[in-house]
């Protein structure tokens, strides 16, 4: 049924190639949209295309040695939501680190349930020895925690006070899932 709304809203999930590089504008719009609209994430201050850009080649680059999984979701070219899963480095390296945004306006139709399933799948099929999943999350960030429950990850630490967020300190969030 998810599926099929995504159809009807022409909503497409792709995964990073090099030819997205030409999009990194509609990357930095995106993430900009973020920023304009005061959402809990960690970044808090607009990006330039250029800056964007190099961003994105460093992902690239990562999935191209099968380090990352990287997806984003469009709408008539533009980009409404991203979901990435990256293996840590050395004695880590079984952990993947997943992070997920989308777009106000995007929320609450199933793209977040789709991305992260999406990107929890390949990330099993693809990127070799990932044992562990984590996020980190603000800790009043309720829809995001139910999104993530519904998938299996489990609250496994809460950091008090280490976001500043609209003017307060917020407890940060880990959350894992055994794979």
């Amino acid at each position: 049924m998810e599926k099929d709304k995504f159809i009807d809203q022409g909503i497409v999930i792709c995964a990073l190639e090099e030819r997205d590089l030409e999009k990194a504008g509609n990357f930095a719009s995106f993430s900009n949209s973020l920023v304009d609209e005061d959402a809990p994430v960690v970044m808090d201050s607009k990006i330039s295309a250029e800056e964007e850009r190099k961003w994105l080649e460093g992902r690239l680059a990562k999935v191209e040695d099968k380090k990352q999984i990287f997806l984003f979701a469009e709408k008539n070219g533009e980009v409404i939501g991203i979901a990435s899963l990256g293996l840590d480095i050395g004695r880590r390296s079984h952990i993947g680190s997943f992070a997920i945004s989308i777009k106000s306006g995007y929320r609450e139709i199933g793209l977040g349930s789709r991305l992260t399933e999406e990107t929890i799948e390949r990330a099993k099929e693809n990127l070799s020895g990932l044992k562990i999943i984590r996020l980190r999350v603000f800790g009043g960030n309720k829809p995001a925690i139910s999104l993530y429950e519904k998938y299996g990850f489990r609250e496994a630490a809460r950091l008090p006070k280490q976001v500043s967020y609209k003017g307060e300190l917020v407890d940060e969030v880990i959350m894992l899932l055994y794979v």
